[in-house]
C-alpha cells in the first residue's frame, strides 16, 4: 500500500505505509508544503506499517520543524498498538 497525506487544517494524516518507498513521498510533501503553522500534528492512526526508514524520515521532519522554531505532534497510536515490519509487536 502507497502512502496517501490528507491535511485537514493542521493536522496531516497519513494512510498506508511509511517505508523506504514511500519516504521521499512524504519528504517531499513537507519540503513543498507552504505555510505548516507553527503547529504541526501528525496523525499516523492509519499507518498500516513502518520500517526504520520511516522512523528516520520523522525524525528529520522533527528536527526540521524545530529548526523553524515550530512544534511537531505525532498522534494516533499507543506504543502497544505499534508493530514491526515483520508484524511482531514493539517492547519497551
Amino acid at each position: 500500500m502507497e502512502l496517501e497525506i490528507k491535511r485537514i487544517k493542521e493536522v496531516f494524516y497519513l494512510k498506508g505505509n511509511l517505508n523506504k518507498s514511500t519516504l521521499s513521498y512524504l519528504k517531499s510533501h513537507f519540503s513543498y508544503t507552504v505555510d505548516l503553522g507553527p503547529n504541526i500534528i501528525i496523525n499516523i492512526k492509519e499507518v498500516k506499517k513502518i520500517d526504520t526508514y520511516g522512523v528516520k524520515v520523522l525524525e528529520e521532519l522533527y528536527e526540521q520543524i524545530s529548526c523553524m522554531n515550530q512544534r511537531l505532534c505525532i498522534t494516533g497510536l499507543q506504543f502497544n498498538q505499534l508493530r514491526r515490519t515483520d508484524n511482531k509487536r514493539l517492547t519497551a
